[in-house]
């Protein structure tokens, strides 16, 4: 097997909008299928999502239906036969966009892994893409081919490292603002202005172009040019610049790059009250009591409840389903009508409510306990409940069986005797 590799190409610089978010999101999975894979792992950021790792198919479903509005930040893995997933939280083949909606958003695509015959155009025709749908102001990449070495080099590095260690070592990555580069990599993604900048008397541009081991120059749409470094020439190439002061040295450029990313920052948002939701302090304090015991000395799994205990008295929209406020799920008033609907059949023992553990016991945040999880105990099968409940907009319904014990779930406090022939069902929201 050949030795792992690592390839990424990267772009800062992103305007804020919901197309190009969404346009980036769907480069990422063309790459993915482009390499041969699909991806598993999803993390989305923004109103309406949970910010944590989850399986992809639901959380994908979820946003194609919701819209990327809300969506601020995302992150894709990839794991299969040849990748793997590890203790490290680093997926052999990744995606992200971050800070999304704040100036100068960033998307990445890597590969660290075994990718057999990885060419140039795995990572420079996503690349293009990526610049076609963001349109970013700089990026750089590298199929894995090539490195930085030597004495010189080494000596360079040795003065990087002494100075990025400090509070300004967050400053190399926007060095791009100030027409600096951040570093040297195979591929690096310039605009007009960077290569307008003056290297041993001659505008970057005509410096590259007139000797043919400092790289290839070629136009690219939407304003940016790709200079192509061949892997031999990478480390002449990166000791002429740092000597020039073209790349980012943190001892006499990180007052320039501090002032312009304060220039480009938005100015600061008013600040505004956030009226505290109307709850029932009498109810809610008399709910937390009675949960108390569970949460305190039951590890496992939420204590469930009355729908009148959780829903009479309780004004906090986000209290229930709390991602799924803005993408779909009704009032709390509308959402206690139909449970309460659901109770009323026949067919139907319950519907309980499983309350998770507040930060504050003593209700000291003015807020009402949470809930993302409904038990339907009643004879029918999944399918009933999933549309009993389809105006509830769950991600999941899930059959547990004839007991409240299964592998997955134990007997949760406060939960009933089950009746003859009932069966329990979990509704979840992400």
């Amino acid at each position: 097997m050949a030795a792992p590799r690592h390839a990424e190409v990267s772009f800062e610089g992103i305007e804020p909008g919901a197309e190009r978010m969404e346009a980036l999101y769907h480069v990422a999975l063309q790459w993915f299928a482009k390499s041969g894979r699909a991806a598993d792992f999803v993390t989305l950021r923004g109103a309406g999502h949970r910010a944590t790792n989850a399986r992809f198919k639901g959380p994908h479903a979820k946003l194609l239906k919701s819209g990327f509005a809300g969506l601020t930040d995302f992150e894709l893995g990839v794991e299969g036969p040849t990748t793997h997933y590890d203790v490290n939280m680093m997926f052999s083949l990744a995606a992200s966009c971050t800070h999304f909606g704040e100036p100068g958003a960033s998307f990445a695509l890597s590969a660290s892994c075994d990718l057999g015959s990885l060419s140039a155009d795995s990572m420079l025709v996503p690349a293009l893409a990526a610049i076609h749908a963001g349109r970013p102001a700089y990026g750089t990449g590298s199929d894995g081919s090539g490195a930085l070495a030597g004495a010189e080099v080494e000596a360079i590095f040795r003065e990087i490292n002494e100075w990025d260690y400090t509070s300004r070592n967050m400053l190399r990555p926007q060095a791009w603002r100030a027409r600096l580069l951040p570093g040297l990599n195979r591929w690096n993604f310039l605009s007009e202005r960077q290569l307008a900048v003056t290297l041993e008397g001659a505008p970057l541009a005509d410096w590259i172009r007139a000797r043919v081991d400092r790289g290839t120059l070629t136009p690219l749409s939407d304003g940016l040019s790709l200079w192509d470094v061949a892997p031999q020439d990478l480390s002449h190439v990166f000791v002429a610049l740092w000597q020039n002061g073209v790349i980012f040295d943190a001892r006499r450029h990180s007052d320039v790059v501090e002032r312009v990313i304060a220039a480009a920052a938005p100015p600061a948002a008013p600040e505004f009250e956030v009226e505290p939701p109307k709850i029932d302090r009498t109810r809610r304090d008399a709910l937390l009591k009675r949960l108390r015991p569970a949460f305190e000395y039951h590890a496992a799994p939420d204590p469930v409840v009355r729908l009148e205990d959780f829903f009479d008295g309780n004004g906090d929209e986000y209290s229930f389903a709390p991602n799924a406020v803005d993408t779909g799920r009704p009032t709390l008033e509308r959402c206690l009508r139909i449970l309460r609907d659901i109770r009323a059949r026949s067919d139907v023992q319950d519907v309980l409510v499983a309350v998770r553990r507040p930060l504050d016991l003593d209700g000291g945040t003015g807020r009402w306990p949470r809930s993302d999880t409904l038990f339907v105990v009643t004879k029918r099968d999944a399918a009933a409940v999933e549309a009993w409940a389809q105006a509830l907009v769950p991600d999941e319904v899930t059959d547990l069986g004839a007991s409240w014990s299964t592998d997955s779930i134990a007997t949760p406090f406060g939960a009933p005797l089950l009746g003859a022939g009932v069966r329990v069902h979990r509704l979840w929201w992400d």
